[in-house]
């Protein structure tokens, strides 16, 4: 919506239902469901390609992602927004990588890092206090620093090296703690998280 706000490009979305209409303003959008307008993620990606499409947004879509697919079509300089089932940063890019060939790995690596601009997760963490879920987030904003950790297939290094991170980068521990700070989530219920989030990562 902040690209629709104040950018003329065009934009396409594909979900799976469509879940919000876009009224346009500055930039021209095109939203098309998953299984009933386009039915795969390569179709809509070639439709993109023939309808000089800036910024391509896929929702979460409940299928194996033909996660090489929307690399290479990032690789040709173009904006994608993915959104994916994953906990935190770390899983997120491995999750990526597993799609790929181990033979293929260390050229994924250097799709990645030459074209991921960031990473955003985000939980939901009830905080038994007055019964809210409070939105927690984890964020990677790449420099050279992190890109030169993903093209040499490091990504467990990320998380102890977020501190190096682009500005804005942290984990959920970090902002976790500012929470706890000011009453918004239970420090019980931020050491229940943190411990299973830990386990995840092994």
């Amino acid at each position: 919506e902040q690209i629709n706000q104040t950018r003329p490009v065009h934009i396409l979305v594909i979900e799976d239902p469509i879940e919000f209409y876009f009224e346009t303003k500055k930039a021209r959008i095109s939203q098309r469901q998953f299984r009933k307008d386009v039915f795969s993620v390569e179709q809509g990606i070639n439709f993109a390609k023939k309808m000089d499409v800036d910024v391509l947004a896929i929702g979460d879509i409940k299928r194996d992602v033909p996660y090489k697919a929307i690399l290479d079509y990032a690789d040709g300089d173009n904006l994608v927004f993915l959104t994916m089932q994953t906990l935190g940063i770390q899983n997120t890019l491995e999750k990526i990588l597993s799609a790929f060939p181990k033979a293929d790995h260390d050229h994924a690596c250097n799709l990645i890092a030459s074209n991921l601009i960031g990473v955003c997760s985000q939980t939901l963490i009830l905080n038994p206090g007055d019964d809210r879920m409070v939105p927690v987030h984890e964020i990677l904003v790449l420099n050279n620093t992190i890109k030169g950790i993903i093209q040499k297939g490091r990504i467990s290094q990320i998380d102890p090296n977020i501190r190096t991170a682009g500005e804005g980068s942290f984990l959920f521990e970090t902002e976790l703690g500012t929470l706890v700070r000011e009453g918004k989530v239970s420090k019980e219920a931020s050491e229940g998280f943190l411990a299973m989030y830990r386990g995840m990562k092994g």
